[in-house]
């Protein structure tokens, strides 16, 4: 939903096109620059708590936003500061949310578990701008983005209702250690960042 609120958003309190761009790359930026450090993180505590947090993090940006918006006093940075947290948080659950579904699940179903979970934000990622553009035309920017924001709380609500079995920590290096090896795994699999390079110019293709 956000990808639609948000450019209108901007558009709805004057802001140019280059506005809409700041306000993306804002979001965009801290995702991608704590990714990595939200895997760290992850592999570190509970994931279960990470989720949490990270969904009540943007319940409250998301909430600021479309208040700011709803109130009719929003300007520019103040719909980019919410979106960069906002962002902040995303790059701390993904990873977390990954790295979670094999504790919940038999090795046996792994593989139908992720179908089900990729179907599941594939048709988000189809009814959600399509969702958006219709609460927009009826009733305005801030309230599809507080739509969006009520759905992290449902996400969260959901997760503190999971039960998840206790996860056995292995004390080993340090976060800093483990920060470079998975830098490491990652830039010695050329698969993996050819298709993280090609999935961001078609990112931004779209975007676009």
């Amino acid at each position: 939903m956000v990808a639609a609120a948000l450019a209108f958003a901007v558009l709805e309190i004057g802001g140019s096109a280059a506005a809409v761009g700041l306000v993306r790359a804002a979001r965009t930026a801290p995702l991608v620059m704590s990714v990595l450090v939200g895997g760290v993180v992850a592999d570190r505590v509970s994931r279960r708590t990470v989720m949490v947090t990270a969904d009540l993090l943007r319940v409250v940006t998301q909430g600021l936003t479309a208040a700011l918006l709803i109130g009719g006093v929003a300007e520019v940075w103040m719909l980019a500061v919410p979106a960069a947290l906002t962002g902040l948080g995303t790059g701390f659950f993904s990873p977390a949310s990954t790295g979670l579904l094999p504790e919940l699940v038999p090795a046996e179903h792994l593989q139908r578990a992720n179908a089900l979970r990729s179907t599941a934000v594939s048709a988000g990622e189809i009814v959600g701008p399509l969702a958006a553009g219709l609460i927009v035309a009826a009733l305005g920017a801030g309230a599809a983005i507080a739509v969006d924001a009520a759905t992290f709380a449902v996400s969260a609500a959901c997760l503190a209702a999971l039960r998840v079995p206790v996860r056995a920590r292995e004390r080993g290096a340090s976060f800093l250690a483990d920060l470079r090896t998975g830098w490491v795994a990652f830039r010695s699999r050329r698969w993996v960042w050819t298709f993280v390079g090609y999935f961001a110019l078609g990112n931004m293709m779209w975007a676009a």
